[in-house]
């Protein structure tokens, strides 16, 4: 990681030298079409070496470095985003004098580079989402044998007790109820899934539509809403479903919204998808979340046959 990120800022800083020796010394002029190609193979090299660094050669295993990929991944993803608005901002202008210059072709690559660190970034993120999911189920799987072990011990301990006296007996009937108790809460915080029903009755009301898109949206940073996410776009590839896939789009300050909410401008449809997200999903809201004030990547209000967007997982 830390030598693909070191080769990244290299080219980087190539490529200010090089807006800045076309600006201020044109003695010797540069091939432009050959510097953009060089510079843009080489970040795309560079991001893609970090990637492989971190996911093939040098996996991350633990839960830390899981979420540091994570986080670094977050900020390419915002790199590739000022990337590309510089580079879109600097085609804009249609002067063929501008389109000569050295300038003008770094935007191109600017355009080029940005998309290709996004895909690595996004890859980055849904590997170690994937990672982290495992993890969490690991975790849950011992915490559901420790409940069940806790509840037959408390059994036991009722049995014992039966010889003990009266406070001693109060004393750790409360004890192994409260360790059971605690156990088991550990077993239910495991993250929303669809079930069987859902997947099917998702399915069913999508071909009575066909042809009408979907759009998934969440809040950033929200990985337990994006894994869920995941859940729905892999449904929705496996049927042939179309797809406007906008997780983790959305960075709300000052109110969030839990749960589920469905809206859309067919309302028919969006209907259906509310009366099969409620067969297990709790909170299943029709209508979109409220917006406030925040960093949104594309128009959440952009309209959509039906849109879905995943909330916070809402409290028990």
């Amino acid at each position: 990681m830390d030598a693909g990120l070191a080769f990244l800022i290299l080219v980087v800083s190539g490529v200010y030298f090089m807006i800045l020796r076309d600006v201020f010394a044109p003695r010797r002029p540069i091939n432009s079409k050959y510097a953009a190609i060089t510079v843009t193979a080489a970040m795309l090299i560079a991001a893609a070496a970090w990637y492989a660094d971190e996911t093939i050669f040098r996996p991350a295993s633990s839960e830390q470095e899981l979420l540091s990929l994570l986080h670094i991944s977050d900020v390419l993803i915002l790199l590739a985003a000022i990337m590309l608005v510089i580079g879109i901002i600097g085609e804009y202008p249609d002067d063929e004098e501008w389109k000569k210059t050295l300038l003008y072709t770094i935007c191109k690559l600017l355009v080029v580079a940005g998309v290709g660190i996004e895909l690595l970034a996004d890859s980055g993120i849904f590997s170690a989402s994937d990672r982290l999911h495992d993890i969490d189920q690991n975790k849950i799987n011992i915490a559901r044998t420790d409940a069940a072990k806790a509840i037959d011990d408390a059994a036991k301990a009722n049995e014992r007790a039966k010889a003990l006296d009266k406070d001693e007996i109060k004393a750790q009937l409360e004890l192994e109820r409260l360790k059971a108790a605690n156990l088991s809460l550990q077993a239910q915080i495991q993250p929303r899934n669809l079930n069987p029903t859902q997947a099917e009755q998702i399915v069913t009301a999508a071909r009575r539509h066909a042809g009408e898109h979907i759009m998934l949206l969440s809040y950033s940073m929200d990985f337990e809403a994006a894994r869920l996410g995941e859940e729905f776009a892999r449904l929705f590839r496996a049927n042939n479903i179309p797809l406007d896939d906008r997780r983790m789009s959305i960075s709300a300050l000052g109110s969030i919204s839990a749960g589920l909410r469905v809206s859309g401008t067919d309302a028919g449809f969006a209907t259906e998808i509310i009366s099969a997200l409620n067969n297990g999903l709790a909170a299943v809201i029709e209508g979109p979340p409220p917006m406030s004030t925040g960093i949104t990547v594309g128009d959440p209000n952009a309209p959509a046959p039906v849109k879905i967007f995943i909330g916070v997982k809402p409290l028990p």
